[in-house]
């Protein structure tokens, strides 16, 4: 069965040979940018300290310095290239402001405004596509020691109160730069800005309607090798779909969500023990003094699990001074690598939570991602406890459809199978948490 199921899904990705193109198929497609022209309010030369990151929709991903450092340096060898189409900032904002702008500075020399006064008159305009751009000029106008007045980039200004929810999207999503791809965290996220929005059109239960709109929405059609049909299997799992929400808004989350891993995982039907891990991790990270979205990523969060995971409350505090403290010459520093964004202020903070807080450091990377053949044992042993405690409920595991959508768990059948033999015995109930602790 296991080999008819590889070759079936091997064949999904293959174009049949005879198959007819209907003329849909053959319509150009346009990019966002073009879409998005009704939308445009100006193209302007704007100052980049009067430009927000911080997206409005979704979560912006995390700044690559290594991306970083590659555009500084074809800065320093081919040039800035700032009023270049393809190197516009692409910015929301109102029309109001645009507005006011336009009043305050005159009419154009040309095509290209000039808003270096923007923010006299406005609140920030909003990022959508080129943050990395800023982070390199701000680099390199720093290194060649350039006057504070080249901190600038021309940029597309978009109406917020007008653009539709589904470009708003689109136009943040990097599929097609090979160099800086989303990571599959970020596609989560940004299909539930999509599914969340009261103008979008995605329906949590129709299987073929999330699957066309992730094709159109999140430009996933050319990646043969993405697992869509993996990533619509769990969003159609409603508990896995708000747990992996939630674990995709922290950093840890967004490193550590793997689609065809988690898909997997919701497979085997043990949904609390793999909940139990990421409800453990996302109580920790909610407790500590620091901000999850930006800090503790995965290997980070690893040093503190090999370090912290399992000690007892007596060895904890010897513990976390010896993970977040070395001595050096007779001097007690702070360890190399560790939060080195954070204050000192700030890094005392987390050293105290992580001493008295009772918190738990699962280790998520080698709990989330365990050996199959274990696993499959571990699932076939469950479903013979089950079968020895009531047969009758071992079949109805058995006679499940495979094709079934948000089939329940295994505890649900092992906590069934001790009541009925609770009450055959005339004993009490067993209680609904009796299932998850055995």
């Amino acid at each position: 069965m296991s080999s008819t199921k590889r070759k079936r899904d091997a064949a999904e990705n293959v174009p049949r040979k005879n198959a007819k193109t209907s003329p849909e198929d053959w319509v150009e497609g346009r990019t966002n940018r073009e879409l998005a022209k009704p939308y445009l309010l100006a193209v302007a030369k704007m100052p980049v300290d009067a430009l927000d990151t911080t997206w409005s929709v979704g979560r912006n991903r995390a700044l690559d310095h290594g991306h970083v450092r590659r555009l500084r340096e074809t800065f320093a060898t081919t040039g800035l290239e700032r009023n270049a189409d393809e190197n516009r900032l692409l910015l929301l904002c109102s029309a109001d402001e645009v507005r006011r702008a336009k009043s305050e500075h005159g009419p154009p020399d040309g095509d290209v405004l000039t808003f270096f006064n923007w923010a006299t008159i406005n609140d920030q305009a909003e990022v959508m596509a080129g943050q990395h751009r800023i982070q390199a000029l701000r680099e390199y106008v720093r290194k060649a020691k350039a006057p504070p007045s080249e901190m600038w980039w021309t940029c597309e200004l978009y109406d917020r109160d007008r653009l539709p929810s589904e470009l708003n999207i689109k136009m943040r999503i990097n599929r097609r730069n090979p160099g800086l791809p989303d990571n599959q965290g970020q596609i989560w996220l940004q299909l539930m800005s999509i599914a969340s929005d009261p103008a979008g059109s995605l329906a949590p239960g129709n299987t073929v309607k999330i699957d066309n709109k992730l094709v159109g929405a999140l430009r996933l059609g050319g990646e043969k090798n993405f697992p869509t049909r993996r990533l619509v299997s769990i969003w159609n799992r409603k508990a896995w779909r708000e747990r992996v929400t939630k674990w995709c808004s922290t950093r840890l989350g967004m490193e550590t969500f793997n689609i065809s891993n988690f898909e997997w995982l919701a497979r085997l039907r043990i949904d609390e023990y793999w909940f139990d891990t990421l409800d453990a991790a996302l109580h920790t990270l909610e407790a500590l003094p620091l901000d999850k979205k930006a800090y503790l990523g995965r290997e980070e969060w690893s040093r503190l699990a090999r370090a912290l995971d399992g000690k007892t409350r007596d060895d904890l505090s010897i513990a976390v001074d010896g993970l977040f403290y070395t001595e050096k010459k007779g001097r007690r520093t702070r360890t190399e690598n560790l939060l080195p964004h954070l204050s000192d202020e700030a890094y005392e903070a987390v050293v105290h939570a992580a001493a008295t807080g009772n918190l738990a450091f699962p280790d998520v990377k080698h709990q989330l991602r365990p050996r199959k053949k274990e696993m499959l044992l571990t699932i076939s042993i469950l479903q013979h406890v089950v079968a020895w405690i009531n047969p009758a409920c071992a079949l109805e595991i058995d006679n499940i459809s495979p094709t079934a959508k948000d089939k329940l768990p295994i505890c649900v059948y092992l906590l069934k199978a001790l009541s009925r033999m609770a009450a055959e015995r005339g004993d009490d109930e067993y209680p609904d948490n009796a299932a998850r602790t055995i």
